[in-house]
């Protein structure tokens, strides 16, 4: 096992400069090469480009390090966003960088030989390193846990889908497991709860008695709902997780 990245690594590496060293020798020998990193931050001119340089190239730079020390797997953590196109009221810069680097993994490995699988999660949650990103589900666990009302914007009670790490992790453990599998897969979970029935999951969790009310005044929220077949869960012979409340048993003191 080889950790690569920037925090507590056994090879640094900066996806944003894409930089070698002698250190990268210890690459040579594994089973697969699984990338986690992505950069999310769009607010300036600099941010774009070094969100595209990590997403993009970063990825693509990966790819080729596989290929260089004869890694046979290539592992890619996308986004459902890479689903999006530019009608979608989601639609920005980093689904953009998603999308193009799904299309460089698919088309450098297969010239390549390289086994790949391309993974796209629904919104990702379940430790403290994710709260910058699920604001509003991290704001319905604190109303929750401090016995709060949730006020919602809007007269539409919007579905959202959240996936824990958790069930992301079993996913690439598996497929690291099972190197025949390749292809791209959508992992979200098979039910989009509405937001009452997210708050009715976290009481459920956590004890709570929040009752949900309507800020009909205010504009609607936007819904993220994702159709899927569920087809990585039945390859796999996982669990399909069946709406928030089968993710949120998974380790729930990581929420907090």
């Amino acid at each position: 096992f080889v950790r690569i990245g920037r925090k507590d690594p056994d090879v640094f590496l900066d996806l944003s400069q894409c930089d070698t060293s002698d250190e990268m020798e210890k690459l040579r020998g594994c089973d697969a090469l699984v990338n986690f990193a992505a950069d999310t931050r769009d607010g300036s001119d600099d941010e774009i480009l070094g969100l595209v340089k990590a997403n993009v190239v970063g990825t693509l730079f990966l790819c080729q390090l596989a290929n260089r020390f004869d890694i046979p797997r290539f592992i890619h953590t996308s986004s459902i966003s890479a689903t999006y196109d530019a009608t979608d009221p989601y639609y920005n810069y980093y689904a953009e960088s998603k999308r193009s680097a799904d299309a460089f993994v698919t088309q450098y490995c297969e010239k390549n030989d390289i086994s790949y699988c391309i993974l796209r999660p629904a919104s990702l949650f379940g430790t403290a390193d994710f709260l910058g990103h699920q604001k509003l589900l991290y704001t319905l666990v604190e109303k929750v846990r401090n016995k709060q009302n949730v006020e919602i914007y809007g007269r539409v009670d919007a579905k959202r889908n959240y996936i824990h790490v958790d069930t992301l992790c079993e996913i690439v453990s598996k497929l690291i497991e099972h190197d025949s599998i390749m292809g791209v897969y959508d992992v979200v979970n098979t039910k989009s709860d509405r937001m009452s029935e997210i708050v009715q999951a976290l009481n459920d969790v956590y004890c709570g008695s929040s009752i949900v009310t309507f800020k009909e005044d205010e504009p609607d929220i936007i819904e993220r709902d994702f159709e899927t077949d569920g087809e990585i869960y039945k390859i796999l012979n996982m669990k399909e997780p069946r709406g928030i409340k089968d993710e949120l048993g998974k380790r729930k003191e990581l929420l907090t």
